[in-house]
């Protein structure tokens, strides 16, 4: 089957491309990153027409090799060590030559993804989705907003009043509502507006259903922080996000 066709080094590291492009993150299946992917490794001239079946390399693959990718990851080996789940537990001799390759330089690797792209630019370009940045402006277009519709939907239940408590609890522990991810903070930026302004993230997500918390189950965040925390599902940990921002600092410090 096409599906299970040993993936080239050249397919590998267009993947490992995407995958240090999202800040170490997986695509999702659905996503455009995953379509856009798929299609250029369909345009790739690396396999015979016959192998290029309609299951070949699909976005639901390109997600699924990325998880390889990730559970391969030196990055992580901590957290491995400390058996949290990260990725997928198999990643394939392919994936553990890709580390080893790029051990020590890792900041090469969109610079040859870059490569093989322009060397099979040709093959492919003309047919790769529309993506975010290749959707037309049309600069004169009004756009209706502001109707009123009825919605009927189930909320999750939350006690603003443990949300409150953390945040004077935090106060009167350290002074600060710093971020507990990249130590920003509301009031040094803002000034007075931001004196008691935070946002409280739930370590075990509410959306699985009910639970009984306590301060320690939340973690003081600023808002971009909280966003990307739940851009990975399950959502990152507090210690793994931090991680991810340290490594990206110390990246571009280098």
């Amino acid at each position: 089957m096409a599906k299970n066709l040993k993936w080239t080094e050249e397919e590998l590291i267009l993947a490992l491309n995407l995958y240090l492009r999202r800040s170490r993150r997986v695509p999702r299946k659905t996503s455009w990153e995953a379509k856009e992917l798929s299609s250029i490794l369909n345009h790739l001239p690396i396999r015979s027409n016959p192998e290029r079946e309609e299951n070949f390399r699909t976005p639901d693959s390109v997600a699924l090799k990325i998880e390889n990718i990730k559970a391969k990851d030196p990055f992580f080996e901590q957290q491995r060590l400390e058996k949290l789940k990260i990725g997928m537990s198999k990643g394939g001799e392919g994936v553990v030559n890709l580390w080893r390759k790029y051990d020590g330089r890792i900041d090469e690797v969109s610079r040859d993804a870059e490569a093989i792209l322009e060397k099979y630019r040709g093959n492919f370009i003309e047919s790769l989705p529309v993506g975010r940045d290749d959707i037309p402006l049309k600069l004169g277009r009004e756009y209706a907003e502001g109707a009123r519709k009825l919605s009927v939907q189930f909320l999750i239940d939350r006690d603003r009043n443990l949300i409150r408590n953390k945040k004077l609890e935090t106060l009167n522990r350290t002074g600060r509502l710093d971020c507990e991810v990249c130590g920003f903070n509301f009031y040094h930026h803002y000034g007075e507006i931001g004196r008691y302004f935070a946002e409280c993230h739930h370590l075990l997500p509410i959306a699985n259903g009910e639970s009984t918390n306590t301060l320690a189950d939340l973690a003081i965040l600023c808002s971009n922080c909280h966003s990307m925390i739940h851009a990975s599902k399950p959502p990152f940990s507090v210690a793994e996000l931090r991680r991810i921002v340290h490594q990206n600092r110390r990246e571009k410090n280098m």
